[in-house]
């Protein structure tokens, strides 16, 4: 079977691992799509701000958003780099999407690496 898994799969690394280990006890290929803002990529954000979680996830506030942007542009990119090297290891492909973007571009990746496997 093929497996297309979507969302922003900012869960922990090591669960989605876990997933995909699962997904691939089956003979199957699949694909995951991150799709993200792209205020969740960059974090454009400057001066005092308020950071509620959707998920009983708390509250943070942060009295000045522009002095965390490089750290977390670069745990953004390792995630990022996590995920693939999660998907490569499971045979499976992936894609970033950010919704500033058509999605077509993200769905003819998609249908490219599915056509291939």
């Amino acid at each position: 079977g093929t497996a297309i898994l979507i969302g922003d799969f900012f869960a922990p690394l090591e669960d989605i691992g876990a997933m995909l280990r699962r997904l691939t006890e089956r003979p199957s290929n699949g694909y995951l799509l991150q799709v993200v803002d792209p205020a969740e990529a960059t974090l454009p954000y400057t001066g005092r701000i308020r950071f509620e979680g959707v998920e009983d996830d708390g509250e943070a506030l942060v009295p000045r958003a522009e002095a965390l942007r490089a750290d977390y542009k670069a745990a953004f990119a390792a995630h990022c780099e996590g995920l693939a090297a999660l998907c490569r290891s499971a045979g499976f492909g992936y894609g970033l999407h950010t919704t500033d973007h058509a999605p077509e571009v993200a769905l003819l990746a998609l249908h490219t690496a599915l056509a291939r496997a």
